[in-house]
Parts: structure tokens; sequence; C-alpha cells
């Protein structure tokens, strides 16, 4: 059974902002959308690297937008949607075979970076500003699936959208209501061709992509 544990604070939102800024590069390169306290990305233009400086200035603007009533919100509802819908969660990964799966996922609330990501083996990163409170599980589940089967994707070195498409047919299998498809790698077609010919097995799929 995976049960699901909540964190958040504005120490760690400090932490993952500047650890963040270091792939900022790559994420607007892949057109993905994220968030910053206001008006801090200009700010920190200006201070040219100095890491000591940009994380005085962090502290600065952190200060002024934190309210963990806002996260508690969240948290309370994610934890009442995890509850709706724990035992699909369940059966959709007992299915999946070549998955790892933890048997805790830490999940931590942001109101910052991008709109979802993970760091295996077991923490899922959600941003509660770039969704709306009914998408924070849906977002949890996406990155859940993404955790499981890291390992295979390191394994059969799987470029990162067709690594998104594969975690995308996964959701419409199980979470139909939830799921859409991300931007289309060149090889889409053959990528749904072979999910339908082999799933539930995860690895057998990844394999035979790579």
């Amino acid at each position: 059974m995976i049960r699901l544990e909540i964190q958040y604070s504005k120490e760690q939102e400090k932490r993952g902002i500047l650890a963040f800024l270091q792939s900022i590069s790559w994420l607007k390169s892949q057109g993905y959308k994220y968030t910053l306290p206001a008006g801090f990305e200009d700010e920190i233009s200006k201070l040219k690297n100095d890491e000591v400086l940009i994380a005085q200035t962090l502290d600065m603007y952190l200060s002024k937008e934190y309210d963990s009533a806002f996260y508690k919100d969240v948290e309370q509802f994610a934890l009442s949607e995890w509850t709706r819908l724990f035992t699909r969660v369940n059966k959709l990964f007992s299915e999946l075979s070549g998955i790892i799966s933890p048997d805790t996922i830490k999940v931590t609330l942001t109101r910052y970076g991008p709109g979802g990501r993970y760091q295996p083996p077991d923490t899922i990163i959600v941003n509660i500003a770039l969704r709306k409170k009914s998408n924070v599980i849906e977002t949890i589940i996406h990155e859940m699936i993404h955790l499981s089967m890291e390992h295979l994707i390191q394994q059969n070195h799987i470029g990162h959208w067709e690594k998104e498409r594969i975690v995308d047919l996964v959701m419409i299998k199980g979470f139909p209501e939830m799921a859409r498809l991300q931007c289309d790698p060149k090889n889409a077609a053959e990528i749904k061709k072979i999910f339908d010919n082999y799933y539930p097995h995860i690895d057998k799929i990844i394999s035979k992509i790579s």
C-alpha cells in the first residue's frame, strides 16, 4: 500500500528555488511554465551569480509571500482526494510489471518552479500556484508513475518527451478522466503501438521503445 507524506515550509521553498535556478535554462528551452517570487527573477539578473546575495535576496522575497495557510488548505484537499482515489491508485500500480514503487511518497508542496517534478527514489514536488487545487492529485499520480519507472528510463536511455508519453498513456489506462497527452514526440505513433501491445509490462514497453 502506498502512503503520502506531504510537507512544506519556508526553508524548503528556499532550497527548492535555489536548486530550480540551476535548471531554469533547460526548462525554458523545453517550453515549460514556471513561477518564482514576484520580482525575484528580475532582481537576481543584477546580482551576477553571487550565490550569497541571491540567497539573501530570496529570503527577503519569500518573507513577503510565504503563507502557511495557503499550503495547509491544499494539503487537506489533496489528502481528501488521495483517500477517495486510494484503491484505484494501488490497483494501477499493482498491475504494472517491472516498476519500483516506494511504500511512502514524500510530496513537497511549493508555489515555485515548474508544475511538477520528481526526485528519485521517493520525492515529488508539486507547484500549487500553477495547478488548480482540484488538479494537484493528478500531478501527484503522474509524478508517482515517473518515479516508479525511472530506473527503466535510465537503463534504456529514453528521451524526455518519449518518457512523458509513456507516463501519459499509463495515466489514460488508470485515470482517463484526468489524463491528457503532452507534446508529441516524433515517434508518438510507434510508442502508442508498442504500449498497446505490451501493457501492463512497463519494462518490456520501455525496452522496445529504446
